[in-house]
């Protein structure tokens, strides 16, 4: 799998997850990263970095609007409202 449909896959998951379990996933992938940490390349151009975010925010994004994680509270929402 390529390396942006991973991070994209990866998000849906994570979107899908309650809040406990996402920081569980969010520790291990910090320890992950802290153990190869020299490994890691570090951007040189810093607007490769922000295309790179912006581009991961919006898959992101995308994920959390997909997601029926949160159904309940538009149902919530409405009942208040009535």
């Amino acid at each position: 799998m390529h390396s942006e449909a991973l991070i994209v896959e990866t998000g849906r998951l994570l979107a899908a997850l309650p809040g406990d379990k996402a920081r569980t996933v969010r520790d291990f992938a910090a320890f992950l990263a802290q153990q190869l940490w020299a490994e890691l390349p570090m951007v040189e151009d810093p607007w490769a970095a922000t295309e790179t975010e912006e581009a991961f925010r919006a898959d992101v994004a995308a994920a959390v609007r997909h997601s029926d994680s949160f159904d309940w509270l538009h149902d919530f929402t409405a009942e208040s409202v009535n």
